[in-house]
């Protein structure tokens, strides 16, 4: 038996049950040919659209997808009869250059049936399609089309979500890795916010923005990775030679992984996200957290090479010569033989967070939480709760977890127990229900999620400690496109 649903912007049909799961619907027109680089298109009335199969993801490596430019669409997960629902608006991870709304770890079945919202799942334009500015090749070349591409989906949810039983006055926009950034920076574009009710950040970072200087090099050094010098020759670039391109290019610009980032466009992104909190002029609660043991996963070379973290890890170490010393001293003292698992944890992921929420929390309510659950496997090898293992427990896509088929019967019923537990405090935060923990407050709170729960509190000396290196300076300097550029040399 099918279900179609009559909105705004076309007529769906899929296949009726439990969880009604609609595919792959586009929310904006194709980006091939002159629409490459430039801002989406929204999509125009698509009259009857059958939305029962998946559509394309974004180009990228990822194998065993179909892939192509005509990717800009989203998947819903909803139930037939329910109306006002609160909206679970997911934007994945990826460092900005992989990743879909199609990964069967962030399938949204089992979360929305468990608590009861609508959720949807968006694709975006990655790599050098999406986060590669090419802007002084001219006009119609645009900063940041990815980041423009998730917006533009914001809205199209907003304007056709409650034909689907979803309340669009309550989109929870929530976001994983650079899903995060990317909500960390909706949040404070006025156009945009206003369509925000709350928000979850989860192991974003905040500061992952490149400053103007460094935005146009990347572009520049595209062009001479590619051979090319017009901006003929980039658009008759294919599809395919671009995607293949995307990884190894990043292990040639200095950046690693940071290759591929938002950027100051002086639009919508006129500065930092984090001195960009002063533009929110409305209230918007926000849950933001981290893994415990975010970079744990470097310990694996295969990881280590595929996603160049040694040209990352050395760029912000620079960043951090001059201020590293004393701050070793208290990361040893906390943390004793492990202490460089946390510090570089921190480096990478928590740290930038922690930054963010300390400027957000001044006039907006905020909790923070830490994924610290692991099972028997990573536990013999001495990793922990590394970046992305959440997402496992958070949509119960335990098949999928690193090494998954080498758990044991208790890690399984273990791992049910740790799954409610992140699912019910997602459930709360989106239902308005009161949450079991403090909100953050100068003495840093945060909830500590495993198989039990605690309260626990961050180290301020080892905060305040990050606050004389070059990486916080950047993140917190206003004029970042003028005065940066010589600290990144």
């Amino acid at each position: 038996m099918d279900w179609t649903v009559k909105a705004q912007n076309g007529i769906f049909t899929t296949e009726l049950k439990e969880v009604s799961c609609f595919r792959s619907i586009p929310y904006a027109e194709s980006t091939a040919g002159k629409n490459r680089w430039n801002y989406p298109l929204p999509k125009e009335y698509q009259g009857e659209k059958e939305v029962k199969e998946m559509g394309n993801i974004c180009p990228q490596e990822t194998r065993g997808y179909p892939k192509g430019e005509d990717c800009l669409n989203l998947t819903i997960w909803t139930k037939k009869g329910w109306k006002k629902k609160p909206v679970f608006l997911f934007i994945h991870g990826g460092s900005f250059v992989a990743g879909s709304s199609q990964d069967p770890n962030l399938d949204g079945e089992i979360l929305v049936d468990r608590e009861e919202f609508v959720m949807v799942s968006i694709n975006y334009r990655l790599g050098v399609f999406g986060f590669v500015d090419f802007s002084f090749l001219g006009e119609e070349f645009k900063r940041n089309p990815g980041f423009y591409d998730a917006a533009e989906a914001l809205r199209w949810v907003y304007h056709n979500i409650e034909a689907f039983g979803g309340d669009p006055k309550k989109i929870v926009i929530a976001g994983q890795s650079a899903g995060g950034t990317i909500v960390s920076a909706l949040l404070t574009v006025e156009e945009i916010n206003k369509y925000i009710y709350k928000a979850v950040i989860l192991s974003g970072v905040p500061t992952g923005i490149h400053t103007c200087e460094a935005s146009e090099e990347v572009g520049r050094k595209y062009l001479e990775y590619m051979n090319i010098t017009t901006k003929e020759e980039l658009r008759n670039l294919t599809q395919r030679q671009i995607a293949d391109s995307q990884m190894p290019f990043s292990k040639k610009t200095g950046y690693g992984i940071n290759t591929y980032q938002l950027a100051i466009d002086n639009y919508y992104i006129k500065e930092p996200p984090i001195q960009a909190i002063d533009n929110i002029v409305k209230r918007i609660p926000l849950l933001m957290g981290s893994t415990k043991g975010e970079i744990d996963s470097i310990k694996y070379p295969y990881i280590l090479d595929q996603w160049n973290l040694k040209d990352t890890l050395s760029y912000l170490k620079k960043l951090e010569e001059g201020s590293r010393k004393e701050r070793n001293k208290l990361y040893w003292k906390k943390y004793g033989l492990r202490w460089k698992d946390h510090y570089y944890s921190d480096l990478v992921i928590r740290i930038p967070g922690i930054w963010y929420g300390e400027k957000y929390s001044e006039k907006n309510p905020l909790w923070y939480y830490r994924f610290d659950y692991v099972w028997t496997l990573p536990l013999l090898g001495l990793m922990g709760a590394y970046h992305s293992s959440e997402l496992n427990y958070l949509f119960s896509s335990y098949d999928w977890i690193l090494g998954g088929k080498f758990r044991l019967p208790w890690d399984k019923k273990n791992g049910d127990i740790v799954s409610r537990n992140f699912q019910n405090i997602i459930g709360d935060f989106v239902y308005d229900r009161k949450l079991k923990w403090n909100p953050w407050e100068e003495d840093f709170p945060y909830l500590s999620i495993g198989k039990k729960q605690k309260e626990l509190y961050f180290s301020k000396k080892i905060i305040d400690s990050w606050k004389t290196g070059g990486y916080y300076k950047i993140a917190h300097d206003p004029n970042v496109c003028s005065n940066t550029s010589a600290m990144l040399k």
